[in-house]
């Protein structure tokens, strides 16, 4: 699966605070100035969806979107687009039917 990474470069003496967007494979990358954006979440999108557009991972013209969230160092974004999904109801049938809760393997704490 193919992802964007987004973090936040710090401002320096010269340059204002920036984020990159850099694809999985590290082979293209596209950074945006934060200051351009009321909340430095929409910066991590603006930048997302740069390079999405870069990547042409909508070639097929069916609406690609990313979906995001927050790491330790910045965002993660995944490809919408066809991939499979888990939501609370899958995991929760994921657990009853492996009695994931029994292995340890329980997100929850459980």
């Amino acid at each position: 699966m193919q992802t964007i990474e987004t973090k936040v470069i710090p401002a320096t003496n010269t340059k204002a605070a920036r984020v990159r967007a850099t694809h999985t494979g590290n082979r293209e990358s596209i950074t945006v100035e934060a200051s351009s954006f009321d909340e430095i979440e929409d910066a991590h999108k603006h930048a997302a969806a740069l390079l999405l557009r870069k990547l042409d991972w909508d070639r097929d013209g069916l609406g690609a979107s990313l979906l995001g969230g927050g790491t330790k160092t910045g965002m993660v974004w995944v490809f919408e687009h066809g991939s499979p999904r888990i939501n609370s109801w899958t995991l929760r049938k994921l657990e009853l039917e492996h009695d994931l809760t029994a292995c340890g393997d329980n997100p929850h704490g459980g």
